[in-house]
């Protein structure tokens, strides 16, 4: 298996102190605010308790100048195209504005491009569109902040106003939009930079509705922000923490019509939805709508107020993650393949597949690297159409890898841990040996090693519900607010087994005095099942909550065991 490397964060023993002295949290939760970097008193309090009103949105370059045009789109039943990105990010934020738009009398038509067909962004094929339908103002959400060419030929062909919400980098030149909102336009330590479009889409609306006085309670909408920020993977900290803590809740409530159906197709029947839940229940399926077939159809479906047809488009999602969970197991198959061929000569895995599901490729390569421990690059060829998706590992930036070799390129982009990229097919092999040899240049051996963050070490009898309750205090976790992470080598197994066709782990746990025992689970760790048998063991694991069949109780997810 694969070797991680544990790495603890430096304790903070007088100022976990002075902090627990002056308020009502443990020490432990005081060392975990400090390791997320909140140090002051009112720091503490807005982290956890953060108000539900929004902070900074008039801080928003251009956003006078956008409410103003759709305020004046609004009064003049001026057509208005709504432009989305095909991911649950573009999804949300496109239901939000259609939803508000429409309940304000606007004349309001969406579209999401075909992945496949247009690929990302703007292209210049919703001009005859946008002609046919006469419309007058198109709002770009979640992409158009590169689409500098195809504004261009929207402004010279048609009469439309062009407004851009995006949350990407932005580039230089800009597109000549008549106002363009996106908060990588403030100070990177301002709360607002992170957001991603679902969040920014929800300042604008909130921003609309106070500055017109239009009758519509926008914190509604939360579910959706929620929806949309989780599953964009951005960091859970500053505005975005505050969005998800209040659209949780709402989420759970499974007052949306398209939200409720399409958990109960999924089988789903917890009260109370967590961020886990939106990444591995909410989101891929969604997702499989863009990754198959349309976006449109995600979008449907958060907007119906149709029992039928929410049950109708919800069944087709459910099939279509089922079908994209097929797809990816013949595809990882196959790439397994070729990876051991790779194995252990190169440090970066390069597969390639002719009719391969382009789809599929990001979701397939990261459980490769999983596998494997390399960088994975998945190639997918069809139709003379080449495009490839990157994942990593360890401390390897795969974008700034690939940016190494970006003269193969036709379309490249990502960030640290993912990238993609579109090539042509007699651009593949050239590709390949020059990653191969940047790879074997650039990368360390030490520099694959998985790392885990250690919070704190923690004692057996530390290991209560009550401090698993309080520790849900500090949730949503995610990106940027991770489960706190501890170590323990107090404990020591006494019934384990290999579950799931062998790849987990199930222990029970006790300590020294036998007073103390706890239930574990390792996903991905049965082969580490041989630890069992020592006398001593470490553990690195996260404190949870297990529900099942009404007993309440604590248990460890285990991330690692030596």
């Amino acid at each position: 298996m694969t070797t991680r490397r544990w790495q603890f964060i430096q304790p903070q023993p007088d100022l976990v102190r002075q902090i627990s002295g002056v308020t009502t949290l443990s020490p432990l939760i005081v060392q975990i605010l400090l390791n997320r970097n909140i140090r002051s008193i009112d720091g503490i309090h807005s982290f956890l308790s953060p108000t539900i009103e929004p902070l900074g949105t008039l801080d928003l370059p251009d956003l006078p100048i956008a409410l103003a045009i759709i305020q004046q789109a609004i009064q003049n039943q001026t057509p208005i195209l709504v432009y989305g990105d095909y991911d649950v990010d573009g999804m949300t934020s496109t239901s939000m504005m259609v939803d508000v738009l429409r309940k304000l009398g606007a004349s309001v038509m969406y579209y999401l491009p075909n992945r496949f067909k247009e690929g990302y962004g703007l292209t210049h094929d919703i001009i005859p569109t946008m002609l046919t339908h006469q419309i007058g103002l198109l709002i770009t959400l979640d992409c158009g902040i590169t689409n500098v060419s195809e504004i261009q030929a929207i402004k010279s062909q048609t009469q439309a106003t062009v407004l851009v919400l995006d949350h990407h980098t932005i580039p230089d030149p800009l597109p000549p939009a008549d106002a363009i909102v996106n908060p990588k336009a403030l100070p990177p330590h301002h709360p607002l930079y992170l957001l991603c479009t679902a969040g920014l889409v929800y300042h604008v609306v909130m921003a609309l509705v106070n500055m017109y006085g239009y009758p519509i309670h926008v914190p509604d909408y939360l579910d959706l922000v929620a929806l949309g920020t989780i599953a964009d993977v951005v960091p859970l900290i500053d505005e975005n923490r505050r969005l998800v803590f209040h659209g949780l809740p709402k989420l759970s409530a499974k007052n949306r019509l398209g939200v409720r159906v399409l958990l109960d197709v999924a089988g789903f029947s917890k009260s109370l939805i967590t961020t886990r839940d939106v990444g591995f229940v909410i989101a891929p399926r969604l997702n499989a709508a863009g990754r198959l077939a349309s976006a449109m159809m995600g979008v449907k479906l958060l907007l119906s107020t149709d029992p039928t047809e929410a049950l109708e488009v919800a069944r087709t999602l459910q099939q279509m993650n089922e079908d994209r969970q097929a797809i990816g197991i013949s595809m990882l198959q196959e790439s397994i393949q070729q990876a051991k061929m790779q194995v252990p000569h190169q440090k970066v895995i390069v597969v390639h597949g002719v009719n391969w599901h382009s789809g599929v490729i990001g979701i397939t390569a990261s459980r490769l690297v999983e596998q494997f421990n390399r960088p994975v690059i998945m190639i997918a060829e069809k139709d003379g159409v080449v495009r490839g998706s990157a994942r990593t590992t360890g401390s390897v930036n795969v974008y700034e890898l690939l940016a190494s070799c970006q003269g193969h390129f036709q379309k490249f982009g990502g960030h640290r841990e993912a990238a993609g990229f579109s090539l042509l097919p007699e651009q593949v092999d050239g590709f390949r040996a020059d990653l191969y040899s940047v790879a074997n240049q650039q990368i360390q051996d030490q520099d694959l090693s998985p790392i885990i963050r250690i919070d704190a070490t923690i004692s057996p009898s530390q290991l209560t519900l009550a401090f698993a309750e309080e520790l849900s205090s500090l949730a949503p976790f995610g990106q940027g607010n991770p489960a706190p992470i501890w170590y323990c080598n107090q404990l020591k197994p006494v019934e384990f087994k290999r579950v799931g066709s062998g790849d987990h782990l199930k222990l029970t746990l006790i300590d020294a005095t036998g007073k103390i025992a706890i239930d574990a689970i390792g996903f991905g760790l049965g082969p580490k099942i041989t630890h069992c048998y020592q006398a001593s063991v470490e553990l690195v694991f996260t404190l949870e909550i297990n529900e099942w069949r009404g007993n309440v109780l604590p248990q460890l997810q285990l991330l690692d065991i030596r």
